[in-house]
């Protein structure tokens, strides 16, 4: 086997991925080409006039609901360049496929310090299990095609993860002096820029750098921390434009009733895993998670940071939304919030693929060659319910056609 074979072999594996994401994600035209797709276009008429009647400065402030606008500059300039819905569904579906190599490149950072081309064995195994359960998520699936902010979110995600990972990544190497090496100031823009990205996105990004924060304050050196810092201040004032609409909204009324926290953690652990798939494969994938946040835990300190952040953040970003759901400032049936961390979560139940920890011996636990044929099941499952799915919405639009003449009638329209 030549040297190069292993680097190939991952990159076929990863374009594989992306491709599955593809024509999973254009399964999904026939459950959102329908009306839906206008009342979203019609969902930022209010965001035009008020651009059209106070000027182009009120697009860097005006939130649609409350959503920041980022998704809205992209949606206006789209309305006003006349591009069809065809596109919008198009543009958003890019941006959810796109998350899959992004996601990729994020893992391939945080798992080795290489980078994805270098990465071999359990690391790059695990890189190869994030990208295929981020392909076949029927949660990112589900909204892929969405006229509105969440596959930008879910990519922005995936690229502020791949920032992180890189801000982070000079921790696993040692100056002369003993002492950790700083992140390079290119990599500390990247972060900052990134960060602001997802917040000019949606609010319940915020749980992102709290949690890399807080992933920071538990193992990163004390140049990390400063240099975190540093980035926030910089993501704060590039979200300066952003502030007089989030404190308005802090201070109005919740405009959900308030739910509790039964309701709440119902629609998480009940509703939700169900919700897009079978929930079986759901919760196979949470306890992916569990048993790779255990592998996480293992690694040594220097390998830790980055998987842990995603831990942290697939913690925070959850317990986020169901507070919000609590709270009644979003309702506990609004499952879109949950592809928040989403990223974090798939990465950290690749992880289950990592070596177990030491033995009392010294000797490393072999990996269980169970693991991979069961995350291949669990994929291959789900990218056969969502075909299956598609197969069945195609039946019924083509029968409705031919025996109402719904094509006809909207093509002389």
């Amino acid at each position: 086997m030549t040297r190069g074979s292993p680097r190939r072999r991952l990159w076929i594996l990863l374009a594989t991925a992306t491709a599955v994401a593809l024509i999973l994600q254009a399964s999904r035209l026939p459950f959102r080409w329908n009306q839906i797709t206008f009342a979203y276009g019609a969902y930022y008429g209010e965001y035009l006039w008020s651009v059209e009647l106070r000027g182009w400065a009120t697009a860097l402030t005006t939130f649609v609901g409350i959503h920041p606008p980022a998704y809205s500059l992209l949606a206006a300039a789209l309305i006003k360049l006349g591009a069809s819905p065809a596109i919008w569904h198009g543009i958003s579906g890019l941006f959810s496929v796109a998350a899959i190599p992004a996601l990729s490149a994020a893992m391939a950072r945080g798992l080795s310090v290489d980078g994805v081309s270098r990465s071999s064995g359990a690391a790059g195994a695990a890189v190869v299990a994030g990208a295929f359960l981020m392909a076949s998520s029927p949660h990112r699936n589900a909204y892929g095609l969405e006229v509105n902010n969440y596959p930008l979110l879910v990519l922005a995600t995936c690229l502020q993860m791949l920032a992180f990972a890189w801000f982070a990544g000079p921790m696993a190497k040692e100056e002369p002096s003993g002492a950790s090496a700083s992140p390079q100031r290119k990599h500390t823009v990247l972060l900052t820029l990134a960060t602001a990205l997802c917040l000019w996105t949606h609010a319940l990004a915020a749980a992102l750098p709290l949690a890399q924060g807080l992933s920071l304050a538990a193992v990163g050196s004390r140049r990390q921390r400063l240099a975190f810092v540093g980035v926030l201040g910089g993501v704060f004032v590039l979200c300066l434009p952003l502030l007089p609409a989030v404190l308005g909204a802090a201070g109005g009324d919740p405009i959900n009733l308030e739910a509790g926290w039964g309701p709440a953690l119902g629609g998480l652990f009940v509703t939700l895993p169900g919700r897009y798939g079978w929930a079986v494969l759901a919760w196979g994938v949470i306890v992916l998670a569990g048993l790779g946040l255990r592998r996480i835990l293992s690694l040594p300190a220097e390998r830790r940071l980055v998987p842990l952040s995603w831990a942290m953040h697939a913690g925070v970003g959850g317990l986020l939304v169901v507070s919000l759901s609590a709270a009644g400032i979003a309702s506990p049936w609004q499952f879109p919030y949950y592809l928040a961390p989403l990223p974090s979560l798939l990465a950290v139940a690749a992880c289950a693929l990592l070596p177990e920890a030491k033995s009392s011996k010294g000797s490393q636990r072999p990996r269980r060659p169970s693991m991979p044929l069961l995350l291949t099941a669990l994929v291959a499952i789900q990218a056969g319910v969502q075909l299956w799915e598609y197969r069945e919405a195609h039946g019924v639009r083509s029968q409705a056609a031919d025996s109402y003449g719904l094509i006809a009638e909207g093509i002389e329209a």
